[in-house]
């Protein structure tokens, strides 16, 4: 199958993010010359390929699907999400942190990452200082 948007899609991520194609493939496990043939010819490639390359360009891996003619996928994170916002946990968490989350799995995992070292950052901050035996504090 041939898609010219799919084709300018691959190009301009790639080139966004100062890629060669030899790049692209190594992160994607792609090898170099389909690249190539994806954005000059517009092959897509199977789906599995598609969430590779999404993940290689750090792009929602949905939209690329989209973009590549094939369904997005069933949020696979639903059943964590619902777990996370389950009755027992609902008091535990202001509404904002449901939403914060819910944003959160929309975005590619290099980005999830980023997000995770942040907050892991800030906690460790705003966390209060160890006691001599090397055990936190609790604060009220």
């Amino acid at each position: 199958m041939q898609n010219r948007q799919w084709a300018n899609t691959i190009k301009f991520h790639r080139q966004r993010l100062k890629l060669t194609s030899r790049k692209l493939a190594q992160k994607a496990g792609i090898d170099p010359s389909y690249i190539t043939l994806m954005e000059r010819d517009g092959c897509v490639p199977r789906r599995e390929k598609v969430q590779a390359l999404a993940e290689a360009l750090e792009i929602n891996a949905d939209a690329l699907l989209l973009v590549a003619g094939y369904a997005p996928e069933q949020n696979k994170n639903s059943s964590k999400l619902s777990n996370f916002g389950s009755e027992q946990n609902s008091d535990a968490f202001v509404p904002e942190l449901f939403e914060c989350v819910e944003a959160l799995l929309s975005l590619p995992k290099s980005q999830q990452r980023k997000v995770a070292d942040f907050l892991s950052a800030y906690i460790e901050a705003i966390s209060p200082m160890p006691a001599a035996d090397g055990k936190r504090r609790q604060t009220q």
